[in-house]
């Protein structure tokens, strides 16, 4: 028993690919708490990616838009693994652009992190159909390891009624990731500062040859 204790010459020895051997029970005990502490840490790094981008705060800062150096070319033409493709953070899922006025304009960011340690490269695919509804600026970006980029999602109210489209990215020329996005689209209600202009000139020997009156339009739904 203390020899099989010991783990000398167990027949049950674990041998790991980076030259550790595990033997006894106390062995097997270190080695998962370290595979949970690393998964922790993991999943904490995620988290806090995935945390950093904010769909209401514009990335001033782009990345060009096709890769240049041979590196950049082969790592942007590479098919990523399914382990690769869960690593990178991507935000939001659903961008709502909430109540808008009909012919209102407004943006969102779209981010996605590069976890990776190679370049990707990102580009926007628009429907057609929605091209004069969405906008996307830039619409591709050539996006470093370890970097974050963003895209300034343009949506223009055109048509009163409920709006809904998926907007699709694309890495490396094969990979997809969708992100939702939707509006209410409302008429407009005006109203003026006053509803009757009176013209009288001063007095009767005025030299005045015109009068003028200002009137204001405010929309009562912005």
């Amino acid at each position: 028993n203390d020899a099989d204790e010991s783990g000398v010459g167990g027949s049950d020895a674990l041998y790991l690919g980076d030259g550790q051997v595990i033997r006894t029970h106390q062995d097997r005990m270190n080695f998962f708490q370290r595979c949970m502490s690393l998964k922790s840490k993991a999943s904490s790094a995620s988290s806090s990616s995935s945390l950093s981008i904010d769909e209401h705060r514009l990335v001033k800062n782009k990345f060009k838009c096709a890769p240049e150096t041979n590196a950049e070319i082969i790592d942007c033409q590479s098919t990523l693994t399914r382990k690769e493709l869960k690593q990178l953070q991507f935000a939001p899922k659903n961008m709502h652009f909430g109540q808008l006025c009909i012919h209102a304009h407004s943006l969102r960011n779209f981010g996605i992190v590069n976890t990776l340690k190679k370049t990707i490269l990102v580009q926007v695919r628009i429907a057609s159909a929605h091209q004069h509804y969405i906008g996307s600026t830039p619409l591709a970006q050539v996006v470093p390891a370890q970097n974050m980029a963003g895209f300034d999602i343009g949506f223009t109210a055109q048509d009163v009624g409920a709006f809904e489209s998926d907007l699709i990215f694309v890495i490396n020329g094969v990979h997809t990731i969708s992100c939702r996005l939707s509006a209410e689209i409302i008429a407009m209600d005006l109203a003026t500062s006053t509803d009757r202009l009176r013209f009288e000139f001063p007095t009767i020997n005025c030299l005045e040859f015109q009068l003028t009156q200002h009137i204001t339009l405010k929309n009562m739904l912005a």
